[in-house]
């Protein structure tokens, strides 16, 4: 075949395929296009149908388990579902049963709900490595907090658990009373909320709630998350004869508050328990920070002051009373912010003195009477009383004691009220063994008395001591601030035996030291 016969050949071939292409095409697009619905599963085509709501409908019926597991009257669509209106001439049409197949094996359907967001403010955490074994406060432990997100049913529950969830630290009654504008005014002594907010960006928005993710259905699994962090049980405690609140809370490491806020059905540290009953011993771990600030109005003890006469003649650490002090009462307005419970701030805004405080006169021995330990001279000091003096003005409120916090073992007692820049004393005749800045305890300062007593000054302003200085007993040492982790203005004394921190066993100062 020669080469003008070959190109006619495949020109006929191509001819005779153009033809058939478009004889095809007329075949296919004879007719009117149909208006019908394409459906997408996360972005894939799954395929036509001609009802769209045949396909929803059918969805909602079949899905019986879900209704009855949500108590709900309609069940949607997955999230990942996508039907548009398209116009075509494509006639394979697919059945709304066959596209529901397809659907319900692939992607977990949906319910009408609500998600919230609760967003933290982070700004404030600190990774610095220079941290001592002193986790006395909340702050030190504290880490990053990623955002929750939580699934809910209705908005009423997640309404109702965040109320309980407030009214577990501040209480049922005298929130009710805030919201009403109920609250007594006070006249002589008493307490009144003043202001109720939380600290975290709280946002609520409908949305449609995938079956596969948890859903919170009642408000009383919202307030445990709430307050615990987790819907698992917590630690429960069977109650023995001879058991109150407190010696319950101290046993499983807790403070009294703590476990009223873990068991709202007691309403005080005084209610009796029932030997049998069972009660929650968890740790509270809350998802909010809850903030109330609270004016109080309360007569406050005043503690005498004590007037040394130095006498030559006896010697050092020897005491002789000359006149008895009497304690004094003021009447304090307290200005106080709570967090979670915790006392995060407090000042006092006036106070009136109703009994004054009677002068203690005691004549002391200054005859030296030495001897040397690790270094240092001391002197004997008699372990009375009169030995101590409390280490800031008055008056003053102690706003956490020696006890379990968070957990841990607060290891001294916080006293605020005095105001920043008030002067801070040595409890004893000591010598200063070390001070600095610590990110945890700020500016401290750390005194070593004798018997291997030592007191323990942290959070301050400024020190105005060095190490190797001898002090005498009520010699200003530094002013009371808000320096590294701390939670407002106030003085952290703590008191132990043997060095802190480094084997030493820390003690209570009330008790201890001091009647507080």
């Amino acid at each position: 075949m020669n080469t003008f016969n070959k190109i006619m050949g495949v020109s006929f071939t191509i001819l005779i395929g153009i033809i058939v292409f478009f004889m095809g095409v007329k075949t296919k697009m004879e007719g009117n296009p149909n208006s019908i619905y394409q459906v997408y599963l996360n972005g894939e085509s799954i395929g036509l149908i001609e009802n769209k709501q045949e396909l929803l409908d059918l969805i909602d019926k079949e899905q019986v388990e879900i209704k009855e597991k949500y108590n709900v009257d309609k069940v949607y669509p997955p999230s990942g579902l996508d039907i548009q209106d398209v116009v075509t001439y494509d006639t394979n049409i697919s059945s709304a049963t066959s596209v529901y197949e397809k659907i319900k094996h692939e992607e977990p359907f949906t319910v009408s709900g609500y998600q919230i967001t609760i967003n933290y403010d982070n700004e404030k955490d600190d990774s610095s490595e220079n941290k001592k074994d002193e986790p006395d406060t909340k702050e030190e432990k504290k880490e990053v907090k990623k955002a929750v997100k939580m699934n809910v049913l209705k908005k009423s529950d997640f309404e109702e658990g965040f109320y309980n969830t407030i009214a577990a630290f501040i209480g049922s009654e005298t929130l009710d009373k805030y919201k009403n504008g109920t609250q007594v005014e006070v006249k002589d002594t008493g307490s009144t909320i003043e202001n109720v907010y939380w600290n975290e960006d709280i946002k609520i928005k409908e949305a449609y709630l995938s079956t596969e993710d948890y859903i919170y259905t009642n408000s009383d699994d919202i307030s445990k998350y709430l307050l615990f962090g987790t819907l698992n049980d917590g630690e429960k405690y069977t109650v023995r004869d001879g058991d109150d609140i407190s010696s319950v809370a101290e046993a499983n490491n807790l403070n009294v508050d703590e476990f009223l806020v873990a068991n709202p059905e007691f309403t005080s540290a005084n209610v009796l328990l029932t030997a049998g009953q069972e009660v929650n011993t968890a740790l509270i771990d809350p998802v909010v920070s809850i903030v109330y600030e609270e004016e109080k109005i309360e007569d406050v003890e005043v503690p005498f002051e004590i007037e040394y006469q130095d006498d030559d003649t006896k010697y050092k650490g020897t005491y002789e009373t000359i006149q008895e002090g009497e304690n004094g009462q003021t009447r304090v307005t307290e200005k106080i912010q709570y967090i979670n419970g915790e006392i995060q701030g407090l000042y006092i805004t006036n106070k009136t003195e109703l009994t004054p405080a009677v002068k203690k006169i005691v004549k002391r021995g200054t005859k030296a009477n030495s001897y040397s330990q690790g270094g240092y001279q001391f002197y004997d000091v008699s372990f009375t009383n009169d030995a101590w003096q409390w280490p800031t003005i008055t008056p003053y409120v102690i706003t956490s004691r020696f006890a379990y916090r968070w957990g841990s073992l607060h290891k001294g007692v916080d006293i605020s009220g005095c105001g920043y820049g008030s002067p801070i004393y040595a409890v004893g005749d000591g010598i200063v063994v070390e001070t600095g800045y610590h990110s945890s305890m700020g500016y401290y300062v750390y005194l070593q008395h004798s018997n291997n007593y030592y007191s323990i000054y942290m959070h301050l302003a400024k020190y105005s001591v060095s190490v190797g200085q001898t002090l005498s007993r009520g010699q200003q040492l530094g002013t009371m601030g808000n320096s590294g982790f701390s939670t407002g203005t106030h003085l952290h004394l703590g008191v132990s035996i043997g060095y802190p921190y480094e084997g030493g066993k820390f003690i209570n100062p009330c008790g201890s030291l001091f009647s507080c």
